[in-house]
């Protein structure tokens, strides 16, 4: 029997199992034959071997508590669907040999849930800290916006490859859920923005632009408006404004309206890479 069994194979496994079972029928002829049994040990005992082989694969690469210890490890989700329907099969064809199939696919669907629990939970906070943001670390939320992006491809692409494992996920509408948060929070930020752009705060401008634009990294997963239309909008209203104020600094300046400089200098101080620069020239003009 030269058949291998491994995870590739479970198409194999139904025929294999006929065989050995056929070949353990043969034990009635042990007294005419004594060595036959040492034979039909030797086979069933291969059989076995490469049956539990491919259960052990299944179970130390999706160990619940060591994942649970390095949750960045990579996982790959086509041996989980192998092993799905590989487990499967040995189920229902009640494998000729005790084994633990229910106990290991049962173990596999467990992990499968706590990991889209766990992903659930991270992607939320990679969410929570990119809405707010207020004058921190700005590559933090580029990170954050990169690994929730990351995270979302992958659930997508296990809903379309691996169904078996997605079916074992905790929220079977994650991504239509996604896809309805940035939605909402698009809206949101877009109001938010066009108050902004009317007003004086240019430190709250600046920090929903860098949100807009770390949330446009997953403008695929939304259907209308994008994330990156929101900040080339308001970038370029805000430019526009800054610039108009700069201008207007460096004239009352020239004549001598002093009482509006300070307040409009401390705006352009704070305002993006454009207002400092026009805040540099309209010092040299004092």
């Amino acid at each position: 029997m030269q058949t291998d069994l491994d995870l590739d194979n479970c198409d194999k496994i139904e025929r294999i199992d006929n065989i050995v079972s056929e070949i353990n029928e043969m034990r009635v002829v042990e007294e005419i034959v004594p060595t036959i049994g040492q034979h039909i040990e030797k086979i069933t005992s291969r059989y076995k071997s490469e049956i539990d082989n491919v259960f052990t694969i299944i179970k130390d690469t999706f160990d619940l508590e060591k994942w649970k210890k390095q949750k960045d490890s990579i996982l790959d989700f086509s041996i989980a669907e192998k092993g799905f329907h590989y487990l499967n099969v040995c189920r229902r064809i009640h494998i000729s040999f005790r084994n633990d199939s229910t106990l290991v696919i049962n173990k596999l669907r467990e992990f499968i849930r706590e990991f889209s629990n766990v992903v659930q939970i991270e992607m939320t906070q990679c969410f929570t800290v990119i809405k707010q943001y207020e004058n921190g670390n700005k590559q933090e939320i580029f990170d954050k916006a990169s690994k929730l992006l990351s995270r979302l491809e992958e659930i997508s692409e296990i809903k379309v490859k691996y169904i078996q494992v997605f079916t074992c996920f905790q929220n079977q509408r994650i991504i239509e859920d996604w896809e309805r948060e940035l939605e909402c929070y698009l809206t949101d930020l877009s109001s938010e923005m066009t108050c902004l752009n009317a007003g004086e705060n240019t430190d709250a401008v600046n920090n929903k632009l860098l949100i807009a634009k770390a949330l446009s990294k997953l403008d695929r997963f939304l259907k209308g408006k994008k994330y990156n239309d929101i900040y080339s909008t308001s970038q370029h209203l805000f430019l526009n404004t800054t610039s108009d104020r700069g201008r207007q600094v460096i004239e009352d300046i020239n004549n001598f309206k002093y009482e509006h400089v300070s307040n409009d200098m401390i705006t352009l101080q704070t305002a993006n890479q454009v207002g400092q620069h026009l805040f540099v020239q309209a010092k040299r003009v004092l």
